[in-house]
């Protein structure tokens, strides 16, 4: 369960804007605020029932994707990019601001703004390498107010420090990997060489069979041998003791140069 100050600024990326302050949160996940907010986008819930890739805040933002932001992760050696579109339903200005449990593994660009009335703005997430094994437990918290009355809208840091929190709605996101197939995604160089190792992987086997008929063949021959060997000894051994009884008192020397000579 996400503490109320486990939601950190994304780090920077390029000309993103950053906040100043050290702000904590209110909200957690748990049932409990889950049915207060479930409360708050109950109205506007259903005035868009047909639109269920987003999820309305309050009277004032549309958040898409409405619940879990997903990765498309091709190379985890390269950063993965979600987007998070924010659209203005409301006929003023409205502030927003977007925080992560763990701003190590991401980059958000813009992670604030101002969104104009009827305007949309897209929240590039950037995934960096080496982080995807624990995305699953990683989560986003989007922050949206309107403009107040009487305020420059070029100090938006001071105008969320001194905004109270009950102008404040929050909208949480858990995020996913969306892990392309690689056959899929593979360049056709890299298909060709795999088309080549799995040909080659099928000759090697048809070799390993063949040397396995052969090495039955050549234990067949080598037990024929041997049998051939055992045929002949006992051949000869019947001649020397056949030569033995015919010959009584001759010399075992004479006998043999007699068979052999």
């Amino acid at each position: 369960m996400a503490e109320e100050n486990d939601y950190k600024d994304p780090k920077p990326m390029g000309p993103m804007v950053t906040f100043a302050e050290q702000e904590t949160l209110y909200l957690s996940f748990n049932s409990e605020n889950d049915g207060k907010h479930k409360e708050t986008t109950k109205s506007s819930s259903k005035k868009n029932k047909q639109r269920t890739d987003s999820r309305s805040l309050g009277n004032i933002l549309t958040i898409s994707p409405p619940g879990i932001l997903e990765f498309d992760v091709v190379d985890p050696n390269k950063e993965s990019l979600a987007v998070i579109t924010l659209t203005n339903i409301s006929p003023k200005q409205v502030l927003f601001k977007v925080k992560t449990t763990t701003p190590e593994n991401y980059r958000v660009r813009p992670s604030s703004g101002i969104i104009e009335a009827g305007s949309s703005t897209e929240v590039n997430v950037y995934l960096l390498p080496g982080n995807n094994w624990n995305v699953n437990r990683d989560k986003f918290l989007v922050m949206a107010m309107q403009m107040p009355e009487d305020t420059n809208d070029s100090d938006t840091v001071a105008i969320w420090r001194t905004t109270s929190r009950k102008f404040i709605l929050e909208h949480r996101l858990r995020c996913t990997l969306n892990a392309t197939p690689v056959d899929e995604e593979l360049p056709e160089n890299c298909q060709k060489l795999q088309s080549d190792i799995k040909a080659l992987t099928k000759k090697v086997d048809a070799m390993l069979d063949q040397n396995k008929e052969l090495q039955t063949k050549v234990n067949s021959i080598n037990r024929g041998g041997n049998l051939l060997i055992f045929l002949v000894g006992m051949v000869l051994a019947f001649v020397v003791y056949f030569h033995l009884l015919m010959y009584p008192g001759t010399p075992l020397d004479n006998v043999c140069s007699r068979i052999f000579g």
